[in-house]
């Protein structure tokens, strides 16, 4: 009898505990279409990011996955449900429609600005543009979010697409091999000016967009308890010389307030 009654206090105490340990769990998404890697390339440092948080909000915990496309980003989110999510500002305003409701959290501070607010660039070998001109970008930016966020005065005809060698397609333009231009971001503007090659020399830097959102951490569960300690915890993660590598494989300075 008393084996009994203390089976059913352990399995009711268990039934109790693990919804309370799972509330305490909290998945996010690091979701940015266009740049380099793959999941997989990619979920080392993820962990290494998720586990340096965690040391520091328990009872709470984090875990990610990255994904750099369109399609694989809105997959894990509808399949998914992430409570959390650092996504690209091109990725926020093109598909914010389909995520849901979110309440937008911290504001990333980039490398090699700092800031949260970012310029893309327009380069090429020539300086004008011509009705037509061909536009290549690595990041799956439409035509109306180039016109509204970031370069209103392009010709009225012209020829979008995205790539994911952007550098040889780089290559091809300032080596006279291909016509076109390209918008970059501003890590592979900064990239750009240090390649020590003719063919980089050749490619000028025709105009800067207006300023946009840097990558934002967003909510989609605001009952998750452990949203003001991960705030806390990202906000001073750069104030610790130990996280300076981790930050700089992120490709990141810090986080701030948006």
């Amino acid at each position: 009898m008393m084996k009994t009654i203390t089976l059913l206090v352990a399995l009711l105490l268990a039934s109790i505990a693990t919804p309370a340990s799972a509330a305490n769990e909290a998945k996010i998404i690091f979701w940015y279409p266009g740049e380099a890697g793959n999941t997989a390339e990619a979920q080392p440092l993820i962990d290494l990011f998720c586990d340096t948080i965690n040391a520091q909000i328990k009872p709470f915990s984090v875990s990610g996955k990255y994904f750099n496309s369109v399609a694989g980003g809105l997959e894990f989110i509808w399949k998914e449900h992430p409570q959390l999510a650092i996504i690209s500002h091109p990725a926020l305003v093109q598909e914010g429609a389909k995520l849901g409701k979110y309440e937008t959290i911290l504001a990333t501070l980039p490398e090699p600005s700092g800031k949260p607010l970012e310029q893309y660039s327009l380069v090429g070998a020539t300086p004008t543009l011509q009705d037509g001109a061909e536009i290549v970008t690595s990041e799956p930016l439409s035509e109306n979010f180039i016109r509204e966020y970031l370069f209103p005065n392009l010709p009225k005809k012209i020829s979008l697409r995205s790539s994911s060698q952007i550098l040889l397609e780089l290559q091809r333009i300032g080596s006279g091999k291909k016509k076109g231009y390209a918008i970059l971001t501003p890590s592979e503007a900064f990239s750009l000016k240090r390649i020590p090659s003719a063919w980089s020399k050749s490619i000028k830097f025709i105009s800067h967009s207006k300023e946009v959102p840097s990558a934002s951490l967003v909510s989609f569960d605001n009952s998750w308890k452990g949203i003001a300690q991960l705030k806390a915890v990202l906000l001073r993660l750069s104030s610790n010389p130990a996280n300076s590598e981790l930050l700089g494989e992120l490709r990141l300075k810090g986080f701030a307030e948006r």
